[in-house]
């Protein structure tokens, strides 16, 4: 089948099929599913590790003494505010 009729077929672009065969070209089906899987994965530990850094974050803050305007609505010391930079 010529690749113009698969795409349409389909309903994706000729260029979006040559962008997936050159990166996917040499992958079997199952090593393809296992790459999308590992993508999956490292969203979701990128995910996790930002929350954590968030959360050490704070803490270093609750430790210093200063107000958060996220648990407060007030302003940190220095009259800056978290989104400010903290």
């Amino acid at each position: 089948m010529p690749v113009k009729d698969l795409c349409r077929r389909y309903g994706f672009s000729d260029a979006t099929f040559y962008k997936w065969r050159s990166r996917l070209g040499g992958l079997d089906v199952s090593e393809a599913r296992r790459l999308r899987e590992f993508k999956s994965e490292n969203t979701k530990l990128k995910k996790l590790l930002a929350e954590a850094m968030l959360d050490i974050e704070l803490l270093k803050v609750v430790a210093r003494g200063d107000r958060c305007c996220i648990t407060s609505g007030a302003p940190v010391a220095g009259g800056k505010h978290c989104a400010d930079g903290w």
